[in-house]
């Protein structure tokens, strides 16, 4: 049997479902909270009597998509502060992402090709820098 993690968006409680060991770990839906039980037979919630849930969620979490939505639209429209908050931070290094500068010295195709690259001119830039290895795995160094 699948464990599933249930966590909460807004605090940081969770839960796990599923076997653990012989005995399961459960979540009521209805009053929301976990329950340990010795089988599938005991899956009834201590505190209200609902149906424990042992494996995946039975419910749906609309708010949450819902909330997802409104984010991915307004960043759409403009608005990107709701789904910067709702994705995670990844760095971004300008290093990457910058081409190098040509250095004095360096062999015309490859000026070329640096420039080409920084043009964002891919296709011929690959070109100028296949032909010119010894400059490329020195800048990898």
């Amino acid at each position: 049997m699948t464990r599933w993690h249930l966590t909460c968006d807004r605090c940081d409680a969770s839960v796990w479902t599923g076997a653990r060991g012989e005995a399961f770990d459960a979540w009521c839906e209805a009053c929301q909270r976990p329950a340990g039980v010795a089988s599938r037979a005991d899956a009834v919630c201590p505190g209200c009597g609902a149906p424990l849930t042992l494996g995946a969620p039975r419910f749906e979490e609309l708010y949450g998509e819902l909330q997802q939505l409104e984010a991915v639209l307004g960043a759409w429209a403009g608005d990107a502060a709701p789904l910067a908050r709702l994705l995670p931070e990844r760095p971004v290094f300008l290093t990457d992402l910058d081409p190098p500068e040509p250095a004095p010295g360096d062999p015309p195709v490859l000026a070329g090709a640096l420039e080409r690259l920084a043009a964002g001119e891919f296709t011929a830039a690959r070109a100028g820098l296949e032909s010119a290895p010894e400059r490329v795995a020195a800048s990898a160094r």
